[in-house]
């Protein structure tokens, strides 16, 4: 009978492998110009229908490592086109079922939605310029498929299983990035100074340091010697891809999550712990390191100190930043509409110049209402150790995206982060409506 069952449950995730399989085989021949690709969308959409939870694994896995394969239309790529498959499925599943149409209740709910409120009128405002870029607006419309995803997953079935897989998927790509990125640097083979899949080397850091972070907290949670061994490994290959990506911006960021671990609610053991292991990284990077690795470190020393002349990078921002101000100035409630201000590497200066004091302050609220819950969902009870940890580790993570990267770049501009980690935060932090960590009722529009 066992044998039976086991035969059965080996059965029913057939179709989600087989359909895994395909939209891999489509992400790395390039099949989305042929017809393989249009049959995975098609494929996709009729998984989200019926098995919306095995969709949301499968944008876990083709988010980070699609990201930006572009379709032959402009500035969109087939990761965001599942997302979008994802999205109207739901809405469809919303719109035919019986009874009143409403979204499962959160704590993060109000900040979300006045935050996508005041970046739809601030895309009203820019109507005409964003008709007549159609990249820019392709852009923003995309945004709004990747943050609808967290009002999405919300509104299906969580329970402890499926958090489990998504924590294990999440910290599982985390780890393979830097697999990857290794296997490219030291081979030479690949995309040097960038980073993988998507040639943008901040982006890459970005990934790195959100999921090594959320993988710092899975370790300070878990009690087997052989998982924390595993765990640090891949930690370690997350460190060397981080290192090789040249993002200045991803050594900020990762040192100020990992320091911000001395200052939550854990025991000194694991605060020591996670501090020795990231002094521990820090000399072994500089004994190690090539010198250009070195070198590109020590502009974060010349920049700090005030001598910008020779970083051209930082001087090129400036620039953009005092026009971002110009325009605030010129409007300062509203801003001069979304997608105006060209900037990629300060996004509250871009967010003041495009949305004035409203969208700052939406912005603000949003990222202090984010860390609050993951606070919260911390100090919630879990009996599984992985979901603990990884609740342990977004805080820290959230901080190192929604502050550092956003102050020296765009995490909203992450295409490979964006989506994950709307989803990551639907899954991990406690609903308003539900017991923690129990089972749930079934929503309508996402019951399977």
């Amino acid at each position: 009978m066992l044998e039976i069952v086991r035969g059965k449950a080996v059965l029913r995730w057939l179709p989600v492998v087989a359909l895994s399989a395909l939209l891999l085989a489509a992400f790395a021949l390039r099949m989305e110009l042929l017809y393989g690709g249009g049959v995975a969308v098609v494929a996709f959409g009729l998984l989200s229908w019926y098995r919306p939870r095995w969709a949301v694994l499968l944008l876990l896995v083709a988010m980070p490592l699609a990201p930006k394969i572009s379709l032959p239309f402009g500035n969109l790529y087939i990761a965001t086109v599942l997302v979008m498959v994802f999205v109207g499925v739901w809405a469809v599943r919303k719109l035919v079922s019986p009874g009143e149409v409403r979204l499962a209740r959160t704590r993060l709910s109000l900040p979300v939605f006045l935050y996508a409120a005041v970046l739809l009128l601030s895309t009203v405002m820019s109507a005409g310029y964003l008709i007549a870029n159609r990249e820019q607006l392709l852009r923003l419309v995309q945004f709004f498929f990747y943050l609808s995803l967290f009002f999405v997953v919300s509104d299906t079935s969580i329970d402890p299983g499926f958090r489990r897989r998504v924590v294990l998927l999440v910290v599982g790509t985390g780890i393979l990035e830097g697999v990857i990125a290794c296997f490219q640097w030291f081979t030479r083979v690949g995309f040097f100074t960038t980073g993988t899949f998507d040639r943008e080397h901040n982006h890459l850091s970005a990934y790195l340091v959100f999921t090594g972070l959320l993988l710092v907290g899975v370790m300070a949670e878990v009690r087997s010697r052989k998982a924390i061994a595993a765990l640090l490994a891949g930690f370690v290959a997350m460190g060397i891809g981080l290192a090789f990506s040249f993002s200045r911006t991803g050594y900020v960021a990762v040192a100020a999550g990992m320091v911000l671990f001395a200052f939550l609610g854990i025991s000194w053991k694991k605060r020591l712990a996670v501090l020795l292991l990231l002094a521990a990284g820090a000399i072994a990077a500089y004994q190690l390191v090539p010198e250009s690795v070195a070198e590109r470190f020590g502009t974060i020393v010349v920049v700090a100190a005030g001598k910008t002349k020779t970083d051209i990078s930082f001087t090129t921002r400036l620039m953009m930043w005092r026009d971002a101000i110009d325009a605030f100035r010129s409007s300062p409630l509203i801003g001069v509409g979304a997608m105006r201000i060209p900037i990629t590497d300060n996004y509250f200066v871009k967010t003041l110049g495009e949305t004035g004091l409203l969208g700052m302050a939406s912005l603000l609220w949003l990222i202090a209402a984010i860390l609050r819950e993951g606070l919260r969902a911390f100090r919630s009870v879990s009996g599984d150790a992985l979901v603990r940890g990884a609740r342990l580790g977004l805080v820290p993570a959230a901080f190192a995206l929604l502050v550092v990267f956003n102050g020296l770049g765009d995490f909203f501009g992450v295409h490979r982060l964006m989506g994950v980690f709307w989803i990551l935060l639907a899954v991990l932090l406690p609903r308003a409506d539900l017991p923690e960590d129990g089972p749930v009722g079934r929503e309508i529009g996402l019951s399977k």
